[in-house]
């Protein structure tokens, strides 16, 4: 696990205290030429995590093409959210069947009511 850590030093004033960056996941995509790099970034304040999509290119190595920040009150639902999709990889035909099973149970909801 990589770390960068801000030193306090006379060129640098406006350091934060102690602000540090841990990677936690490297995920490769499109072969070796993109990735997204997930880090925790400790900050004295609130920690959060980082997404930043980077991108390989010959004589600059990797680079940063876009970052999100994720605050710690977005992790919750952020979960919840990846494990619904992950749960939905599982296949269409589940997924269909998921959706079937809804719509027949909002058809006799309906047909109560109606009658």
């Amino acid at each position: 696990m990589e770390q960068f850590n801000c030193v306090d030093t006379d060129l640098q004033p406006e350091c934060p205290a102690r602000m540090s960056e841990s990677i936690i996941q490297v995920i490769n995509q499109h072969g070796d030429t993109s990735r997204l790099v997930v880090v925790r970034v400790d900050d004295p304040d609130q920690p959060y995590l980082v997404l930043r999509q980077q991108d390989w290119a010959d004589g600059i190595g990797w680079y940063t093409q876009r970052s999100v920040e994720i605050g710690s009150e977005q992790l919750g639902p952020l979960r919840c959210t990846l494990q619904a999709c992950q749960d939905c990889q599982s296949g269409p035909i589940q997924l269909a069947n998921r959706n079937k099973k809804q719509l027949s149970a909002a058809r006799r909801q309906r047909l109560k009511i109606v009658s």
